[in-house]
């Protein structure tokens, strides 16, 4: 028989098995890893994401626990941004599935969006505390830390809003705490104002954003390239006009 040596019934059981164990392996990371990929948002490098996911050989337990962390992953902020979501592979040599997103509200951003509801939330609407969007909880902070000198300053801010300030229509929570909504409401308080609440009459020149609010207050238009001393320009010679017929 050309000296083969038969195989015995154990040896016999025993190449099977390694042989059933291997191909098994290798079909269950393989279809591990095409679920995975389908799941994967990005769709660049193949070959490289199938050598990350071999290296890490995942078993049952360590691919759901990949997968679950993929799914948090692609509700963050930060990937609703192509250009910012990694190539598999480096997601994957990286223990991406690891990473830890916020997914509700701190205690000092729900303080301040108590703070608007309570002040402002009636005229302008109110803020749902319990839908947690990551980016208003990026707003916050960022808010928050302009305002780091002054610790208390976020609380008299929307009071301060609300009793002092003549509010553009497009006002809402998320322009007030943004740093183009948060400089222009500054700049509308500092306009004086009469013990009934009117502005007072020659103030309005003071500010940008008081220029800008008594051109809207006559009707003349202008776009956001004008500069500001020719729009007050047009507004002192449109009020010239109005003295003149009166």
């Amino acid at each position: 028989m050309g000296g083969e040596i038969p195989p015995t019934k154990d040896n016999s059981k025993i190449q099977d098995q390694k042989t059933t164990s291997k191909e098994n392996l290798s079909r269950s990371l393989c279809d591990r890893f095409e679920i995975f990929w389908k799941a994967y948002p990005k769709k660049r490098s193949k070959e490289k994401a199938e050598k990350a996911f071999a290296k890490r050989k995942p078993d049952e337990q360590l691919f759901n626990d990949l997968m679950a962390g993929l799914e948090r992953a692609k509700t963050s902020e930060q990937w609703q941004n192509p250009q910012f979501i990694p190539h598999a592979a480096t997601w994957l040599n990286n223990g991406g599935w690891m990473d830890e997103y916020q997914t509700t509200y701190t205690d000092a951003e729900l303080a301040v969006i108590r703070a608007f509801n309570g002040a402002l939330g009636e005229r302008v609407g109110t803020v749902d505390e319990s839908v947690f969007v990551e980016a208003r909880a990026g707003a916050i902070r960022a808010f928050l830390g302009k305002l780091a000198a002054d610790p208390e300053a976020w609380s008299r801010y929307f009071p301060a809003v609300r009793d002092k300030v003549d509010l553009p229509p497009h006002a809402g929570f998320d322009y007030l705490i943004s740093p183009k909504g948060y400089g222009d409401v500054k700049g509308r308080m500092t306009i004086k104002r009469n013990p009934d609440g009117t502005r007072a009459s020659g103030d309005w020149d003071k500010s940008a954003s008081g220029i800008r609010a008594k051109a809207q207050e006559m009707g003349i238009a202008f776009s956001e390239e004008d500069p500001m001393p020719a729009i007050a320009a047009r507004i002192r010679q449109a009020i010239s006009q109005r003295e003149q017929q009166q």
